[in-house]
């Protein structure tokens, strides 16, 4: 079975940082509508600003910047 057509859908910044700890294992962070259309496609290409590790700012690695 071979497919004519493979749909992507690209979204923009997202945003995670501190403020957003632990909040992406919310079932209600995204509306329905929106969980719908990223599962209508074939494949979702996210752009995540923020590193999504636990760090701690104790100076060793230089200055940590925060900007929204």
């Amino acid at each position: 079975m071979s497919k004519e057509k493979t749909s992507i859908v690209f979204t923009g910044d997202i945003g995670f940082d501190r403020y957003m700890d632990r909040r992406w294992e919310d079932d209600q962070l995204l509306s329905q509508p929106i969980l719908d259309f990223f599962h209508s496609a074939d494949h979702v290409a996210a752009n995540v600003e923020g590193a999504l590790i636990d760090a701690v700012d104790d100076g060793s690695r230089g200055v940590f910047f925060h900007a929204i």
